[in-house]
C-alpha cells in the first residue's frame, strides 16, 4: 500500500513538473548556466592567480 501511494505521489510531482516545465526549465538553464560561467571565470582567475605566483 505504501509503495503504491508513494508511486502515486512521484505521479502527481510528475505531472506537476510537467505542467510547469518550459518556464521552469528555462529558469534552471539561466541558473545553471550563470552558475557555469561563474565557476569558470573563478576558475580562470585561480588558474592565473597560480601561474604569475610561479612567474615571479
Amino acid at each position: 500500500r505504501l509503495l503504491i501511494k508513494g508511486k502515486n505521489e512521484d505521479n502527481e510531482k510528475f505531472e506537476m513538473k510537467v505542467g510547469v516545465m518550459p518556464e521552469m526549465q528555462m529558469e534552471h538553464a539561466k541558473c545553471a548556466l550563470s552558475a557555469a560561467i561563474k565557476f569558470l571565470q573563478v576558475k580562470m582567475m585561480l588558474y592565473h592567480l597560480h601561474l604569475s605566483i610561479h612567474l615571479f
